[in-house]
């Protein structure tokens, strides 16, 4: 088994999409990297409150553009490859509509919470953070489409030089800001929003000539989006409220302290997003595409293939974490983390089971059977409101990650069962 993968790997290695593959790695590497690095910045200039703050703000921003995905960049990914030309053209400005609707409608939603929702009720210092993300979120939400166009259409050095330019100017402005001793967790957010509006707005300009928007088009389009999109939305906010919300029960249980703990875990945990959204974002598409030229045979072959490879990759990183959790947390974010090395391993091997359900999951997607993604991601979320509210409670950050681990292992149960029913041996 060990050796097919190893021949799967080297086949996509020097295989004919090789340098699609390289640069969507790299590109992931550039994302993750960014990411990583400004929650190191503003993990060792600011306090393990702000810190936790600033943990529960990205889980608020990640929600948001796995909504946004959802509703708008999955059903891309699955419709833009069976267009051509004009089709194409006037597919992709009806979801620019659809992009730019969708944040109008986050940013008011934030407002009205803002404005009628008890500070008490909040975190301390979080309604501050929320009146910066309403200014903001709508650059990061079209930072995340215009890389997810850009991934769908196999536009991987598009991606790249984009994520490039974001990086830098975020990196940048976050140490100068820690240099001028002005960094806190809204400033980091400010400047997170003018970073990824300058870059999209300049790709929006240069591509205008590429987006046929007609409003008609749109609204029929965004019929069509919902009805396949629907079921994936329905899907992927159970998986994401399950996700997102344990660090809410964190800290209503032990404090922002608790939560930026496991900020710093989930961050050393994600020194391999490069690898591993790197692989998400080539095999989506190519998933997609399989069964576009292919039907259900070739989408079989190609997600065995793909599940093969991500499976075996991120055994690896997940041994490597297992190995060096500790060290690397204290490494990057300083003694007063240290002793959670048990937590980045459960989180490590939380990760090597989304790898195996992801190719089994997006193949659903494929064949258009989101119901069954949807029904089997209630797993997840009863278990979070049921052992998963207990195991926080009683082991903190590690009670989280083992709740997360819990729910994703009896969701990959289930996923595998329904891919071998919904793509079978034989079509």
């Amino acid at each position: 088994m060990l050796k097919n993968n190893f021949e799967k790997i080297r086949l996509m290695l020097y295989g004919d999409n090789a340098s699609k593959g390289y640069l969507t790695l790299i590109d992931q590497g550039v994302f993750s990297i960014a990411n990583f690095l400004t929650g190191v910045i503003i993990g060792r200039v600011c306090t393990k409150e702000q810190f936790g703050l600033y943990i529960l703000g990205l889980t608020i921003v990640t929600f948001i553009m796995e909504v946004q995905g959802h509703i708008i960049n999955t059903p891309y990914m699955i419709f833009s490859p069976r267009l051509k030309g004009d089709e194409h053209r006037r597919y992709t400005g009806s979801t620019m509509v659809h992009q730019f609707m969708l944040s109008g409608l986050i940013m008011v939603f934030m407002a009205i919470v803002l404005l009628f929702v008890p500070s008490d009720i909040l975190p301390a210092g979080f309604d501050a953070i929320l009146l910066t993300l309403i200014g903001v979120i709508s650059f990061i939400l079209l930072r995340e489409y215009t890389r997810r166009v850009s991934f769908a259409n196999l536009q991987m050095k598009t991606a790249l030089i984009l994520d490039t330019s974001v990086s830098i100017i975020q990196i940048g402005g976050l140490l100068v800001l820690a240099y001028l001793g002005l960094l806190t967790t809204s400033t980091a957010y400010l400047m997170m929003g003018l970073a990824c509006g300058t870059i999209s707005l300049l790709w929006l300009f240069n591509i205008r000539k590429d987006l046929l928007i007609k409003l008609n088009h749109s609204f029929t389009d965004l019929k069509q989006n919902w009805q396949t999109g629907k079921w994936i939305f329905a899907s992927g906010l159970l998986w994401s409220v399950a996700f997102y919300l344990y660090p809410w029960v964190l800290v209503s249980f032990h404090g922002p302290e608790a939560n930026g703990i496991l900020g710093a875990c989930q961050a050393v945990v994600a020194l391999f997003n490069p690898v591993f959204l790197g692989m998400q974002n080539f095999f989506t598409p190519k998933i997609a595409h399989s069964f576009a030229e292919g039907g259900i045979s070739h989408l079989r072959n190609y997600t065995k293939k793909a599940t093969g490879v991500f499976t075996a990759v991120m055994t690896f990183c997940a041994l490597f974490l297992i190995l060096f959790g500790e060290f690397l947390t204290t490494t990057f974010y300083g003694d007063k983390y240290s002793g959670n090395g048990l937590v980045v391993s459960v989180l490590a091997i939380n990760l090597l089971s989304l790898a195996f359900a992801f190719s089994y999951s997006r193949a659903l997607y494929a064949v258009e059977k989101t119901v069954v993604d949807f029904k089997i991601n209630i797993i997840p979320m009863v278990l979070l409101f049921t052992a998963g509210i207990w195991f926080v409670k009683e082991f903190g950050p590690l009670g989280t990650a083992l709740g997360l681990l819990a729910g994703n292992l009896l969701a990959l149960g289930f996923r595998y069962l329904a891919f071998n029913k919904y793509v079978p041996v034989k079509s």
